[in-house]
């Protein structure tokens, strides 16, 4: 389930990846609710009226695509469902904060680091998601998820 291939080098890192990617992106949402007084003060920071109000309610939301994606992504159960909650969080992330320099009070020098960390998290995020499965196939005629010598495996 999580390394057809244990004995080889390339499966394991792929493996590694999407595990420690899928963690740490579910522990991320966790200590959001962990402190969510801040977090969500965060998030609604040089917004006013209507967008403070959406920005608050998606304080409640994006924690929980990030436990959801990253925890999909490491078990790996359902990797389509991973893929979009990690990958709709963290796109919501660099978005929302450039919008915060654009119809917010921010400026673009209070938001840029957080647009490019979070950029840096999404190509992370590609990378993590194409690894998600170690084996393309076995041999001509074997099943799917098989490791035959070369079959395809990793």
């Amino acid at each position: 389930m999580f390394v057809c291939c244990p004995s080889s080098s390339k499966c394991v890192a792929k493996a590694m990846l999407r595990i420690g990617f899928g963690v740490t992106l579910a522990l991320y949402g966790a200590a959001h609710y962990k402190d969510f007084t801040a977090f969500s003060g965060m998030t609604t920071a040089g917004f006013t009226g209507v967008l403070a109000s959406l920005a608050t309610l998606w304080a409640y939301v994006l924690p929980l695509l990030m436990i959801v994606g990253g925890l999909s992504l490491a078990i790996p159960y359902r990797r389509d469902i991973g893929a979009w909650c990690g990958g709709v969080a963290l796109a919501s992330i660099a978005i929302g904060m450039s919008l915060k320099a654009v119809l917010g009070t921010q400026t673009l020098m209070d938001v840029g680091g957080t647009v490019s960390n979070t950029l840096v998290w999404l190509l992370i995020y590609l990378f993590a998601v194409k690894s998600g499965s170690c084996c393309c196939g076995g041999a001509k005629g074997a099943p799917a998820g098989v490791c035959t010598p070369g079959g395809g495996c990793c």
